[in-house]
């Protein structure tokens, strides 16, 4: 009976280390765990099992939460897709990674493996993903690997949402030309 307080210790640990890491203060759950476990460590020298065992769970459960969070995080700074917002036309080659979703005359890819350069330039690799769209008469499908001439867009907002999570893409362009399609 101890321990019946261990699995809720456990997922508020989680979920706490989780919120604290995407409101960009990880550290607070990585401050809060050592407390966590000295309390566990005081409980036990105190004959209180239950507390001590609730104490350790949510210690964990702050370490793995805050790296989930961390682990998940979007690319960002030099070298991201998200650096490239605002910096004007670029030509960007991508792997096709989720089927092209149909929109009226155009459809929306989702983009990985990035390359990015200046029209006049040489390529880079860039991390992140990129959500497209391209005109629709292209046929394309998981696993081709597109080239065309955009400018980097955040994401839009639609009732106070962010359109593009992790699992989409962190930033958006409307093609002004489309290149090739190759592979």
């Amino acid at each position: 009976m101890a321990t019946r307080l261990a699995l809720p210790a456990a997922v508020a640990g989680i979920v706490l280390g989780i919120l604290a890491a995407d409101a960009r203060t990880g550290s607070v759950a990585l401050v809060l765990a050592p407390i966590a476990v000295l309390a566990a460590a005081v409980a036990a020298i105190a004959r209180r099992p239950g507390t001590a065992v609730a104490c350790a769970a949510l210690a964990l459960g702050l370490v793995l939460g805050a790296w989930r969070g961390t682990s998940l995080a979007l690319p960002a700074g030099p070298g991201s897709l998200a650096g490239l917002i605002g910096t004007g036309e670029l030509r960007l080659v991508g792997t096709v990674v989720d089927d092209p979703r149909p929109r009226g005359s155009s459809q929306q890819v989702v983009l990985e493996d990035l390359e990015a350069a200046r029209l006049a330039g040489s390529g880079h690799p860039v991390r992140g993903r990129l959500l497209a769209t391209l005109p629709r008469s292209v046929p394309l499908s998981v696993g081709n690997r597109v080239a065309v001439v955009a400018a980097v867009e955040a994401p839009a907002a639609f009732d106070g949402f962010f359109k593009m999570g992790r699992e989409i893409g962190n930033c958006r362009c409307s093609t002004r030309k489309f290149i090739e399609r190759f592979g």
